[in-house]
């Protein structure tokens, strides 16, 4: 109900404004009332690098929305899957990784430079997370399965990933829709 009764209140203030875009926010909880921290006209990470890795048509998309015209979009597969890539090394060094071959439009790195052929991510924010690695398939356990998959494609230093945050994921999915949250 929280998270609902703040989309609710920025919908009127967009609608007001005619705002258009993408936007990301953050809301805590206390179980009743939802507190706004942080609000971002941008898109959350995740889910964009889905949008860049599922929507064929995603720059019309973006450029026909902000003329106010609706463009409906072209998705490669049918559900995605994304997973986090962490290391506790990445928050103050830049990290350089290996990819292997095949699977580069699958990994989204975030400050990413290659330089000589070797892909780095360059830290900004004192984050350890530094991007992510897609799955896309028919089925939501062929998307699952795809990610697990493209991201045992990928090594850096003390790299970490969680392959469970994906069966995880139904079950936020499942107490999205008992609270009224469209997925």
């Amino acid at each position: 109900e929280s998270l609902q009764a703040n989309k609710t209140a920025l919908d009127k203030v967009f609608a007001k404004e005619k705002t258009k875009g993408f936007y990301s926010t953050e809301v805590m909880t206390d179980g009743k009332k939802g507190y706004l921290l942080d609000f971002t006209a941008r898109c959350g990470i995740p889910p964009y690098q889905l949008y860049c890795g599922m929507l064929e048509n995603l720059g019309e998309v973006i450029y026909e929305g902000a003329q106010g015209k609706i463009v409906q979009p072209k998705l490669s597969a049918k559900w995605g899957a994304v997973m986090i890539m962490d290391s506790e090394f990445a928050k103050d060094n830049t990290i350089a990784l290996k990819i292997d071959k095949g699977i580069e439009d699958k990994v989204f790195i975030m400050n990413k430079c290659i330089v000589e052929g070797v892909t780095y991510s360059i830290p900004q924010y004192h984050m350890s997370e530094f991007g992510a690695v897609i799955g896309m398939g028919d089925t939501k356990e062929k998307a699952k399965e795809d990610c697990r998959n493209n991201a045992k494609g990928i090594s850096a230093l003390q790299l970490e990933m969680y392959p469970t945050c994906l069966d995880n994921a139904d079950d936020s999915i499942k107490k999205c829709k008992e609270i009224g949250v469209i997925i």
